[in-house]
């Protein structure tokens, strides 16, 4: 049983992880938005791969805040069903 605990500390360590390289890549993404919106509008220059970097750090955002968010219990729940006599 003792093995279990371990294995819960290490994922429990591991979404930490998760969760800080999620909030850089965050920062990073802004960064990213605020370069691209500033570049097309004054300056009129518009970068294919900088649009991209945005898609590619939305996904480690995403994918990588998702452990930290259910560990932390940082997620939205949504009540679909709501049983009879629950109001």
């Amino acid at each position: 049983m003792q093995w279990i605990i371990k294995l819960d500390e290490g994922l429990a360590r591991l979404s930490m992880v998760c969760g800080w390289v999620a909030c850089v890549a965050m920062l990073l993404m802004a960064g990213n938005v605020f370069y691209d919106v500033v570049a097309r509008y004054a300056f009129n220059e518009v970068s294919i791969g900088m649009q991209e970097m945005e898609w590619h750090l939305y996904s480690v955002v995403f994918l990588l805040g998702i452990p930290y968010a259910l560990r932390t219990d940082g997620h939205v729940r949504v009540d679909v069903f709501i049983p009879a006599g629950a109001t």
